[in-house]
């Protein structure tokens, strides 16, 4: 299933919703208990929810924090605040790329961020039998990042705070450790994990090319510039011209969005309007590359 697929931008702030419904809901509240130029913005968000997943003011050309809506019965939010100011596309890609998979994850083991301890029921990996493994939690956020790890322990040395092993590394585990601490710990495994075992190259692709190997997750934008995109079933959005390709689509982000694994960019395209490009695509793609090279 997928989660959090529903944006709003008011007043500076990205807001993440599971569903519209939740959307539509909190922006009603909003709209009725305010006037003057809120309630005008709080209209904005309302009317382009009507047609679209995403719903923006009239003022916001870029975000400052994002606020994720955690509990929809009472408007519960986290917040965490940028240390930039990012363009509304850009804010989306941080969110779908590293907040998205912790929050999937993190919610299959009942974890709370807004409470003082997020992870008062994990333990050590000796303690697995009665409290939640922090080893099992990474390793699978790792896992929706296509990184596959054998090499992770996890040890208690104080009263709430732990130590994870990966690959002769340390990371310092917290019970109170928030929603950002879980990202930075996450960004460090990755780079642990890459300075270990290197990045998979384009041409990995094309000599290994077995139907269990085509991960969304380990394809990258970057070796698909040309793929040309076509529109989905939804009445809105959809392409800008006939013919656009990838490289189109991200042009105005492209240093940003190379290194996007497929994975993440189909909830870009989907937000848009645009058919999700699926493995069995990758294959055809990568299948006529191959044959343009022996032609050449």
């Amino acid at each position: 299933m997928n989660y959090y697929n529903v944006y709003t931008v008011c007043g500076g702030t990205l807001s993440v919703f599971k569903y519209k419904e939740a959307a539509e809901n909190y922006f009603k509240r909003c709209y009725y208990s305010s006037d003057g130029v809120e309630k005008s913005d709080y209209s904005s968000v309302l009317l382009e929810l009507n047609s679209k997943n995403l719903g923006k003011d009239h003022s916001s050309p870029y975000c400052n924090e994002i606020s994720i809506n955690m509990n929809q019965k009472i408007d519960e939010f986290y917040t965490i605040k940028l240390n930039d100011n990012l363009s509304i596309d850009k804010t989306i890609k941080y969110f779908e790329e590293k907040i998205k998979p912790i929050l999937e994850i993190s919610e299959k083991y009942d974890i709370n961020f807004k409470s003082k301890m997020p992870f008062k029921y994990f333990g050590s990996d000796s303690e697995s039998y009665v409290n939640y493994s922090f080893s099992n939690y990474y390793k699978e956020i790792l896992e929706k990042y296509g990184v596959n790890i054998s090499e992770i322990y996890t040890d208690e040395w104080s009263d709430g705070k732990y130590m994870l092993a990966l690959n002769n590394e340390k990371i310092e585990l917290k019970a109170w450790d928030r929603l950002e601490d879980v990202i930075d710990n996450t960004n460090e495994m990755i780079e642990i994990c890459k300075n270990k075992e290197g990045e998979v190259e384009y041409g990995d692709y094309l000599n290994s090319r077995k139907e269990s190997n085509f991960n969304l997750n380990n394809i990258f934008v970057k070796d698909m510039l040309d793929y040309k995109l076509e529109d989905d079933e939804s009445s809105t959005g959809g392409l800008s011209f006939s013919g656009e390709t990838l490289k189109d689509f991200i042009d105005d982000d492209i240093d940003d969005s190379l290194n996007t694994s497929i994975f993440w960019i189909n909830d870009r395209l989907k937000l848009c309007g645009i058919k999700e490009i699926t493995e069995q695509d990758c294959k055809k793609y990568f299948d006529s590359k191959a044959k343009e090279d022996v032609e050449l």
